[in-house]
């Protein structure tokens, strides 16, 4: 499981790749992969919530992912693969 935005620049959601290669959404459930989720012990809390829910929506292929995420308490990062 890794943890993924996606949407529209500036509106992003907070959703999951999971180990099948497919984006949930959990938005409805999490606001943001931001400090203060880290901060009150988000990462237990999300996998309980896994744990307990099987079924989380999948995002749409043709919804924008971006192409860096946001780490807590930075601007922006940028995955560059070098080859």
């Amino acid at each position: 499981m890794k943890l993924i935005r996606f949407g529209e620049p500036g509106f992003e959601k907070p959703g999951i790749l999971d180990a099948d290669g497919i984006r949930r959404d959990l938005s409805c459930f999490f606001s943001d992969w931001d400090s203060a989720f880290l901060q009150r012990g988000g990462l237990n809390e999300l996998n309980h919530f896994i744990r307990h829910h099987q079924e989380l929506p999948a995002v749409s292929e043709e919804i924008r992912w971006p192409s860096g995420n946001k780490p807590p308490g930075q601007s922006a990062v940028y995955w560059i693969k070098l080859v």
